[in-house]
């Protein structure tokens, strides 16, 4: 029912009924449906980030990849590039080619100036998925729905990608 409120576009009442679900049973499922919530309907990332906290500590198989991807998410959102670095490579022990820890990652190295290995992570998230074409529609379903941030990355990854000299060039 959270999550179908949620969708509906009642954010407060479905993050309520997410609340009341982990309160009958605190499972991982349940929490990260909440940290979710959290993030990405009422943007309280400390309080997503309990929920995710909590999730981990109970571990099971709900902690994997697309898990560290979304925690991962929530640091980069809040800027902790240390702690987003921690949780994609935890993930990718996971599994390395999970796209959404792919998008993460990619996001991340954007974040912090690095194009050429966010370009190199994306691409390889591309491939993945078969979107080759459609890299906009990648970074929106996979990051969470932020057309103009992902607009953003795609924008500066071409225009660093077109100051860039080959690598064969001469630079003075």
């Amino acid at each position: 029912l959270g999550t179908a409120l949620l969708r509906g576009g009642y954010t407060e009442p479905g993050v309520k009924e997410l609340i009341r679900s982990v309160e009958l049973r605190p499972a991982p499922r349940y929490l990260i449906l909440l940290g979710e919530a959290y993030t990405n309907g009422l943007r309280d990332y400390r309080q997503a980030l309990i929920a995710y906290g909590m999730a981990r500590e109970q571990g099971g198989r709900e902690i994997n990849a697309a898990f560290y991807a979304k925690l991962a998410r929530l640091y980069i959102l809040t800027e902790n590039w240390e702690e987003a670095r921690k949780a994609i490579q935890t993930g990718m022990q996971a599994d390395d080619r999970d796209p959404s820890l792919l998008v993460a990652n990619g996001f991340l190295e954007w974040k912090l100036g690095n194009f050429a290995e966010a370009r190199r992570t994306l691409s390889i998230a591309l491939l993945i998925t078969g979107q080759t074409s459609r890299p906009e529609e990648l970074l929106i379903n996979y990051w969470g729905g932020d057309a103009a941030e992902a607009r953003k990355l795609l924008a500066d990854l071409r225009a660093a990608r077109e100051t860039t000299p080959p690598k064969d060039a001469v630079t003075p």
